[in-house]
């Protein structure tokens, strides 16, 4: 039992210096966005030469006003670049179907997408939801938003990850350049949207979390 005990303060004390370890990855990005700077990349997908457009942001708001907006989904076509409709079709908690619809090529082509949204698994103190399509008239779309408290909880790295792949004959790269370009506009119209009095009004939901209760291992406790 004495052995038992002794690998539980082991574990726990891995699981504190690795969440610590996240959160101070997590400062130290922040840091570098200070100045303002979108960070974008692309990433690949499997089955497909389309690549995924990652953008990178501090955002001057706390998490939870990030969350509300990020989970807003019947008010995605109020921010998210291209789109024009944004209905819930069915929800549970942060989980819903959610039907999109958006134009583009120069507003000649409508694109619609049934997409499954969700939230996933944390990782270290980053909030993840994730889009995945059901049915639409595209090959493929999917979105990714990772949510990190900074600065004590009262500043929220973000990032956006986006990839769609419409059914019309289009070069890969002109396709990947889009998304490259939706992910970062999406993140200039967050900072836009997170200064609206309607968000900026609201208290946070619950305390904001330090970097030292992130850094904290959860779960039960052991006698």
């Amino acid at each position: 039992m004495r052995r038992l005990g002794t690998c539980l303060v082991l574990l726990l004390g891995l699981y504190s210096t690795r969440a610590q370890a996240q959160v101070n990855v997590a400062q130290t990005v922040a840091d570098r966005l200070r100045d303002g700077t979108i960070t974008v990349s692309d990433v690949p997908y499997d089955g497909t030469d389309v690549r995924w457009g990652r953008a990178t942001a501090l955002i001057d708001a706390r998490p939870d006003v990030v969350m509300r907006i990020v989970t807003d989904y019947a008010r995605y076509a109020e921010f998210l670049p291209h789109f024009r409709v944004s209905r819930v079709l069915s929800q549970r908690g942060t989980s819903a179907l959610v039907y999109l619809e958006a134009v583009v090529i120069h507003n000649t082509t409508t694109l619609w997408s049934q997409m499954r949204i969700r939230p996933r698994p944390d990782v270290g103190p980053t909030h993840v939801i994730e889009a995945n399509m059901d049915r639409g008239n595209v090959d493929r779309m999917a979105a990714r938003w990772e949510v990190t408290p900074v600065d004590n909880g009262q500043r929220t790295i973000v990032t956006f990850q986006f990839i769609i792949e419409p059914d019309v004959p289009f070069p890969d790269a002109i396709i990947t350049d889009q998304t490259l370009r939706a992910a970062r506009r999406t993140l200039e119209s967050l900072r836009t949207r997170v200064i609206l009095p309607e968000f900026v009004a609201q208290p946070a939901i619950g305390p904001s979390p330090s970097a030292a209760a992130l850094a904290a291992p959860s779960g039960p406790a052991c006698s």
